[in-house]
């Protein structure tokens, strides 16, 4: 460990150094973007852009 990580540390009360921090928040950062990009995309469930059943259907009781 170096000098700069123990004075991190005892600042630091749940050990994670500021590097590790900054790490998790990109990490984050990127998935919600990559996530994001799908939900604008959307993805292709096999209908071609039709309705395979009318409302009615999907939500009769049998």
């Amino acid at each position: 460990m170096e000098k700069q990580d123990v004075a991190l540390s005892l600042f630091d009360p749940s050990g994670e150094t500021t590097e590790k921090i900054i790490d998790n928040k990109a990490g984050y950062q990127r998935a919600r973007e990559r996530q994001i990009a799908l939900m604008r995309k959307g993805l292709d469930l096999g209908a071609a852009g039709k309705n395979l059943l009318t409302r009615e259907e999907l939500h009769a009781r049998r």
